[in-house]
């Protein structure tokens, strides 16, 4: 029995929750979501797509996956949407973004986990990332069990008035997001190492005269502020002094090995 998995991730998240599920699955193939994704040929009995929620629905990148499957090789299509605490309507619109690809959604999961938004703030203490990531697990339990009794009654979502108010923000925040990266800078600790290049799943950085340069084609995933081992990228001063935060079993040369 064939297992696909699809994930995008920045700062680990979502890799984390992949590997948990692909690993209690049978015959699972990890793929990463990147800028140029490598569509599996093989027909799946399962597959999966696991992804951040952003600014409370899917990113762009995401959807662009969404457009290209092959959905009469997908067999049971499940999604994990990870999110800071708010799933808002992030499930319902990705199962009419399959429905209109002639494909079915059979289920809907929300999978809350740390939010690495550090634009908006610091990350939590460690010891409520602890709490948070405990909790994940046993969720990923839960959504596990589901996945292999086939349940196709789950679409996890918040209410629908919230839903509403959060799909306008979300407008806002898809209009901006590719050019927000006009705003990243970096400071006279960056060495020019290039990881920051290396592990950008939107290949939206270069490395030029020994100094990262944004192409306006990001996805806000942020893994090039948190992977930083120089903590030397910043987008203006709302970010300068913040805590940076990766999934403590995720290491950088998974996310290197993802793009390799």
């Amino acid at each position: 029995m064939k297992t696909t998995i699809y994930y995008f991730t920045g700062t680990g998240n979502s890799l984390w929750a992949a590997k948990t599920i692909g690993n209690a699955l049978p015959d699972s193939t990890l793929i990463p979501i990147l800028r140029h994704t490598e569509i599996s040929n093989e027909e799946s009995e399962i597959t999966g797509i696991v992804a951040p929620v952003y600014a409370w629905g899917t990113p762009l990148i995401v959807e662009e996956l969404i457009k290209t499957l092959d959905y009469k090789r997908c067999g049971y299509l499940f999604v994990v949407s990870v999110n800071a605490g708010g799933v808002a309507g992030t499930n319902i619109a990705i199962k009419k973004m399959v429905a209109a690809r002639g494909g079915a959604l059979s289920a809907g999961f929300s999978l809350p986990l740390v939010s690495n938004y550090i634009l908006f703030g610091n990350p939590p203490s460690q010891e409520k990332i602890d709490n948070i990531i405990d909790n994940g697990r046993k969720k990923l339990e839960n959504i596990i069990s589901s996945i292999k009794a086939r349940k196709t009654d789950i679409l996890e979502k918040d209410g629908a008035f919230k839903n509403l108010i959060l799909g306008a923000i979300n407008k806002t925040f898809r209009s901006q997001m590719k050019k927000a990266d006009k705003k990243f800078t970096t400071d006279e600790k960056c060495n020019g190492c290039g990881i920051c290049s290396k592990i950008c799943p939107a290949e939206n950085i270069t490395v030029e005269n020994g100094r990262p340069v944004w192409h306006q084609r990001c996805e806000q995933c942020l893994a090039c502020m948190h992977w930083c081992p120089e903590t030397s990228i910043n987008s203006g001063a709302g970010t300068k002094g913040k805590k940076r935060y990766h999934h403590p079993e995720v290491t950088l040369y998974d996310l290197l090995r993802r793009n390799a």
